[in-house]
């Protein structure tokens, strides 16, 4: 088991919080958006809305990813699968995931 920790208080106490996986999952990135909301992030994603409490599964992808998000819900990833490379954007917090298929423009 793995676990976090948070304060309130500025450090004076800690809450200890287990998280969903073992650290044996690679490139595994927890994040939190606000003192309630966060995601760890990985093959297997997870979501939580009561501070680490619990946690809810809600995707599970074949590739590993580099995640950025601006806040709970919108999300991009550099995803990597085998030689495989693409740029895939999550409007759901995660939940599903779509690819970024670049347009080239043509010159004039």
């Amino acid at each position: 088991m793995d676990y976090f920790y948070a304060s309130e208080d500025g450090g004076v106490t800690w809450q200890t919080y287990v998280l969903p996986v073992s650290s044996e999952e690679i490139d595994t990135q927890l994040m939190f958006f606000d003192p309630d909301h966060g995601l760890l992030l990985g093959q297997t994603m997870w979501r939580t809305e009561d501070a680490g409490e619990t946690w809810q599964q809600i995707n599970s992808v074949t590739w590993d990813g580099q995640f950025s998000f601006v806040d709970r819900y919108h999300g991009w990833a550099i995803a990597r699968s085998d030689d495989e490379i693409a740029l895939v954007y999550t409007t759901d917090g995660g939940v599903s995931w779509q690819i970024i298929h670049p347009v080239i423009a043509a010159e004039e």
